[in-house]
Parts: C-alpha cells; structure tokens; sequence
C-alpha cells in the first residue's frame, strides 16, 4: 500500500488550477501539508492560500521532549512547491503526513516567498535573497504593521498524565494539559450566599455583578463562588497591586460625583445640569480619557456605539466638550497642592504663525527621602486669534499664576524666555508686578538665531525642494534606507536646526547623493522636484558640496542648541 501510495504522489510544477482546496501539498521550509482555504480576490489574501502543517513544540528549559502539533498559517500560492495527485487526505496531527505514510521529503528547488516562515521546530523568519527579493514573480514584501496583524496564536500546553480534579481532552482519557487553555475544573460552586462570601472577604474589590455571580471590580474579572479559589486569588501580588489602584480610583470618583454635583448645584441653566453623578462620572471619565490620549473630542460621535454599551448615554462631542474646562479646573487644584510652599521659575512662549499658540510651563526643585528631583508641568496652554502685545501678554501670564494657580508673589523668582520683542516688553511689566522675579534669556533660541545668518544661496535652493518631496514621500525614504542602511533623519518645523541635520545628513552621504536622486527620477517618485535638485546636482556641484561642508562646520552650534536647552 505504501508502494502504491508513493506511486501516486508525483511532483508536479505548480500551476493555478491544481491548487484546490484540501489537496496536500509541500514547501521547502514548511513540508507536506494541506490547503484549507484559498485567498478571496480584493482582500490582503488574494494570492495567498491557508497552510496547515505539523510542528514539533520543544518548550522551555524545563521541558524535554515535545508534542506535534498542527499549525496554520497563510503562505503565498508561489512558495508551494509540489501538488500531490493523489487524493486529498487529511494531515494527522500527530505526525503531519497522510495516514500510514512516511513523511517525504519534499523537494529542494523552487522559489520561497512565504513571510515570517522558519525550518519546522525554529520557526525563525528567515529573509529573501535577494534575487527573491527582486523578482517579479513574487508577492511583494508587507510592512511590519501588515505582519504584524496577524492572530498571535497562544504557546501550546504542557502534555502530561490524568490528574484528580481534571476532565480529559478525549473521551478515552489521553493526555491531558496540566495549566492554562484546555484546563477545565471539575469543582462545582458551593451554595453559600454571594453576601456572605463579600462579608468573608471584606475591603478586597468583589462585587456581585451579576446577580447571583461574584466579580472582582479590582482585577475586572469574574471569579467562581469556590472558597479556595477565593483565597488564593485575593492572596495573589496581583489582586493587591491593582486593589491599591482601585481604592485610589474609587476615592477619585466620590470627589469628582461632588465636584460635579456643586458645580451644577450652582450653575443649574447650563446643559446636562440634571444628570445622575454617575452619568457625570461616566462622562467626566471619557473625556478625561480621550485627552490623555491625545485624541480629538469630535472623534467620540464614531465611538458612541462602543461607549454606551454599559448602559451608559453619552452626548454628541459638542457638549461634551463643556467637560473640559471642568477637567482643567480639578488638574489646577491637584497642581495648587503640588506647588504649596514651592519657589518656582515660569517658562513661556508662542508659535510664530498667523495667530498665536500660548504655552506656560513651570519648573521647581522637589526635596523627597531619595535627593532632590526636578519637576515641571504644563500649566497653560492658549490658542489666540493674533499675536498679542507685551502688556496682553504678561497680563495673561499673571491671571494663570496669581488667580488660576493661586501662588504667592514671593514664590516666583525666576522666568526663562527667548529674546523676541513681545516677549522682552511682557517681562519688563511682570518684574513690576512681581518683585522677586529675576529674567533669564534662552541662550538656545540666541544661538540658534545666529546659525540662521549664514547664508549659503545654492543650498537653501536645494533644501527646499528636497524637503517637500523627501522628506514627506514614504517611497522616498525607504529608497534612501536601502541605499544607505539606516533611515533618514526626520525634519520638524518646529525643531530647532532640524533643517541643518538634515543638510548635514547629505553632507556626509553626499557621493551617493547623485545615485538616490536618478533612483527617484527612474521609480517616478515626485515629479518635478528630483528633476529640480537633479539639476542644481549637475550644474552647481562643487558649490553645493562646497555650502554642504560649511553647514557640517556649524554642527558645533547645533550641539549647543541642544546642550543649553537642558
């Protein structure tokens, strides 16, 4: 039978229409297999097909030995490199081949583009040569986030005997997991009271929720009215680090429900004044949220559905964004008690665009049992409709620090700010107000001013276009990461000297310089920019290399910048 098996399977070169659905196929990393599914056309799988395979899994240090077991992955129709014409049969998983054969040893020629595949039992990725990198055969290679979306599949489980207490796997008994997924108790809960057991275990985060079943409100997890199961998970160094988190938590929601219910009790025409204190808490807390993570308040109109699944109503983001100056109010109040007893310095200044944008920064020295710490905050931050004057803006400076914050006089004694105009007028009427202040200029911003006077003609021409299509043209960047081997340095207008890192960057590359600037003309990146810096390349070579060279000189500045900013 074995004979005749063997005489059945016949290498053949793939083609399209013998890849079908359950025919058993091989490839050169993973071996013989089967095909489950094929890839659907317009998805990320449409030339891909769904491999199960066999693995031995060694474990861990501790672990000798293994267990087979079957695995999935999707691989492209191109690493496949023999279709059988037998039959289709179905993998063991204990072994990986059809039933009663040997496994083959499946060839060692055809191409290989499966991603993230590895020998069996490694798995290591393994990468391309770079033929198969280049050939247009293959499927091009995902990005990291693309690989990365795949499932992670959990580790496989420990194969050990039968023990009391544990179901099997199979209705023969068989090998059973001694942890983890697969482990399935036989202890039934006990009849006691859910009160009484959340009077056994007092202070300790469990709830009833639902009816009839407990809830660790602490870890977020439900857990069976089983007494020991009880002990050893309120015992757990894990339940008492986030039990502490929760009493804190707890105690911040009580203080904001009255904070909430004083400030509508004295503002009762203004909109959602006649809400519970826990729809306040809930709203209060996705605002919060979202600002911690950095994400626009319009976006809660697409989150509705997910955030009113606990029963909870939300409003439209136009009025929850009434939240915020309240939000802003209790961070003042919890920064007021930071800043008790403290002398501290003010650091301010604005964005030079059409309008402007005011930041206010303080920073102080806090003494603790282990030294002394530097500490600062970010007290306030405006945006105006234009650039405001030196009297508009100390008179804003002194309303934060005076009324917001509620510091004394005495407490500040220092400012830090650039030597713009504005801002030098802004000082001269706050040292008025505030006697102990003394005026500290930022040497960063002088600095960084005077690299501004060197003028250097050809190459700010060549920056300017390279800038807008460089550094903004993910092709771009990646075509200058394989020629140079490392990626290109970021630019940031509002960095100090990033355009002359960037200019330095192409100073110390600058033999490839030619080469990346034809590689983006044949790959059709831009259009009329790399023609443009192609040319000043041609024409004004030596210049260009000539200004590059004087602005890799200036780098010293540029450490200073960054050395005097702290």
């Amino acid at each position: 039978e074995d004979e005749e098996d063997d005489d059945e399977r016949v290498e053949l070169q793939v083609a399209e229409a013998e890849i079908r659905v359950g025919a058993r196929a091989s490839t050169e990393l993973l071996g013989w297999g089967r095909i489950l599914e094929l890839g659907q056309p317009g998805t990320l799988t449409a030339d891909k097909v769904l491999f199960e395979f066999s693995s031995k899994w060694h474990g861990g240090k501790r672990r000798r030995g293994g267990a087979t077991v079957p695995k999935q992955r999707w691989i492209p129709a191109a690493a496949l490199t023999s279709v059988a014409k037998s039959s289709p049969r179905l993998v063991s998983p204990a072994a990986g081949t059809a039933s009663g054969d040997p496994p083959p040893t499946p060839p060692r020629s055809g191409p290989l583009f499966s991603e993230g595949a590895g020998p069996s039992g490694s798995h290591r990725a393994t990468r391309p040569s770079a033929g198969e990198a280049s050939s247009s055969d293959g499927m091009p290679k995902l990005a990291a986030m693309e690989r990365g979306r795949a499932m992670k599949q959990n580790r496989p489980v420990k194969i050990g005997k039968p023990k009391r207490g544990i179901k099997p796997m199979t209705k023969a008994g068989g090998a059973l997991p001694a942890r983890g997924a697969g482990r399935v108790t036989c202890t039934k809960e006990s009849n006691v009271p859910i009160a009484k057991r959340l009077a056994e275990f007092p202070d300790s985060g469990l709830i009833e929720a639902p009816p009839g079943k407990l809830f660790c409100a602490a870890c977020k997890t439900p857990l069976k009215n089983i007494l020991g199961t009880l002990k050893t998970h309120c015992g757990s160094e894990s339940h008492k680090e986030k039990l502490v988190r929760y009493v804190e938590v707890t105690k911040d929601d009580t203080f904001i429900k009255q904070f909430m219910r004083e400030y509508f009790t004295e503002h009762p025409d203004e909109k959602c004044a006649s809400l519970s204190d826990e729809q306040h808490l809930h709203r209060f807390r996705i605002v919060a949220s979202m600002l911690k993570a950095g994400v626009a308040i319009n976006k809660v109109d697409e989150l509705r559905p997910v955030l009113e699944r606990d029963g909870h109503a939300i409003t439209a983001a136009s009025h929850l964004a009434g939240y915020i100056p309240k939000i802003e109010t209790l961070e003042h109040d919890k920064l007021g008690g930071e800043l008790e007893g403290q002398y501290v310095e003010v650091i301010y200044d604005g964005s030079p665009r059409h309008g402007e944008a005011i930041v206010v920064i303080l920073r102080w020295v806090q003494a603790s049992e282990d030294g002394w710490s530097v500490q600062m905050r970010l007290v306030a931050f405006r945006t105006l409709v234009e650039h405001p004057t030196g009297a508009q803006l100390a008179q804003f400076i002194f309303a934060v620090l005076l009324t917001t914050l509620k510091l004394k006089p005495w407490q500040i004694i220092a400012s830090a700010r650039d030597s713009a105009s504005v801002n030098g007028a802004c000082e001269r009427a706050l040292v008025g107000l505030l006697p102990a202040l003394q005026d500290i200029l930022c040497i960063s911003h002088t600095v960084a001013k005077c690299g501004e006077h060197v003028e250097l003609p050809t190459l700010e021409q060549f920056m300017t276009s390279w800038l807008q299509i460089v550094q903004h043209h993910q092709a771009a960047k990646t075509t200058w990461k394989g020629m140079i081997g490392k990626a290109m340095v970021g630019f940031s207008t509002i960095r100090w000297c990033s355009r002359d890192e960037c200019a330095n960057e192409l100073a110390r590359n600058f033999g490839q310089l030619g080469a990346f600037l034809q590689a983006l003309i044949d790959k059709e990146i831009g259009d009329a920019l790399p023609k443009k810096m192609i040319q000043i390349y041609n024409s004004k070579r030596a210049v260009l290399e000539a200004e590059l060279a004087c602005s890799l000189d200036l780098e010293r500045l540029i450490r200073l910048v960054y050395r005097m900013e702290g």
